[in-house]
C-alpha cells in the first residue's frame, strides 16, 4: 500500500511538473522591432525578434537599428514634417525628426535664425520677428546727445552730482525709464543747479511718452536771487515701436557710460 501511495504521489508530482514546464514553455515573450538591411534586397525592413536576439543584432549587424518613427522631409533640410505620414524604419527623403513647420520650404526649419521684417516664422517657434529691430528710430534724442550731456556733466567741478539710470519707476500716475543729471556747484561768490533728465514714460493706459527735461539756474549774488538760465520741457506721445528705440538708447548709453539702470 505504501509503495502505492508513493508511486502516485510521484506521478502527481511528475505531472504538476510537466504542467509547470509547459505552462513557462508556452508564456509569450516580448519582442522587439528592429530595421535590418537584408542582403537580398534594398532598404530596411521591419522584423520582430526576444529582446537579446534584438540587442545581439544592433550590435553586429551593420546598419541594423531599433525602429522609431521616420518623418517626411520633402525640402531636404533635415526636419521632418510632423504631419506626415511616418514609417518605422530609415528610408530616402525621410529624417528621424518632426520639427519642421513648413516642410515646403527649406529655409524654414528650427535651425535657421529668424529673417527680420518678412513676417514668417523662420525658426518654427511660433513667433515673428522676434528679437528684430522695428526699424524705428528715437526721435526724441540720441545716443551721441546723451554721451555728449553726460561728458559736459562730468566735466563740470559740482560740489554735489549724481547721474543715474532708472527702469520702471513709478512717479505718480507714470512708470519711467530715464536717464538722469543733477548737480550742484557753489562758490564764494557763484552758486548754480543744473537739473537735466530723458525719459520714457507711461500712462496707465500704456501710452508712451518721449519727456525731456533741462533746467538751469544761476544765483545772483548782488541781487540775492536765482536766475533761471536755461529750461527745456518737452513732453511728447510716441508709438510703441519709438518706445522701444528710444529706451534701447537709454540702455545703451548706460552700458557704454557703466551704469546700472535701476
Amino acid at each position: 500500500m505504501t509503495r502505492l501511495f508513493n508511486a502516485a504521489l510521484l506521478v502527481s508530482f511528475s505531472l504538476t511538473g510537466v504542467a509547470v514546464a509547459k505552462s513557462k514553455q508556452h508564456k509569450p515573450k516580448s519582442k522587439i522591432e528592429v530595421c535590418l538591411q537584408l542582403p537580398w534586397s534594398q532598404g530596411y525592413h521591419v522584423i520582430k525578434v526576444p529582446k537579446v536576439a534584438a540587442t545581439w543584432i544592433v550590435a553586429n549587424h551593420p546598419g541594423a537599428q531599433y525602429a522609431s518613427a521616420w518623418y517626411v522631409d520633402a525640402d531636404n533640410d533635415a526636419c521632418g514634417d510632423p504631419s506626415s505620414q511616418s514609417r518605422k524604419c530609415p528610408a530616402a527623403g525621410y529624417v528621424d525628426n518632426d520639427l519642421d513647420c513648413n516642410d515646403s520650404d527649406g529655409a524654414v526649419n528650427p535651425e535657421v535664425a529668424e529673417t527680420c521684417g518678412d513676417g514668417v516664422d523662420q525658426n518654427c517657434n511660433l513667433e515673428i520677428d522676434e528679437g528684430c529691430s522695428t526699424g524705428a528710430n528715437c526721435q526724441c534724442f540720441t545716443g551721441a546727445e546723451l554721451d555728449a550731456i553726460h561728458a559736459e556733466w562730468q566735466a563740470e567741478a559740482w560740489s554735489y552730482g549724481t547721474a543715474t539710470c532708472t527702469d520702471n519707476v513709478v512717479s505718480g500716475n507714470y512708470n519711467q525709464t530715464h536717464i538722469a543729471w543733477y548737480g550742484e556747484r557753489y562758490g564764494n561768490a557763484s552758486a548754480n543747479e543744473t537739473t537735466q533728465y530723458y525719459s520714457i514714460d507711461y500712462d496707465e493706459s500704456g501710452q508712451a511718452y518721449c519727456s525731456r527735461f533741462h533746467r538751469r539756474n544761476d544765483y545772483d549774488s548782488e541781487l540775492g536771487v536765482w536766475n533761471e538760465s536755461e529750461f527745456e520741457d518737452t513732453f511728447t506721445a510716441i508709438s510703441a515701436d519709438e518706445d522701444a528705440a528710444c529706451r534701447d538708447v537709454i540702455y545703451d548709453f548706460a552700458e557704454r557710460s557703466a551704469m546700472t539702470c535701476q
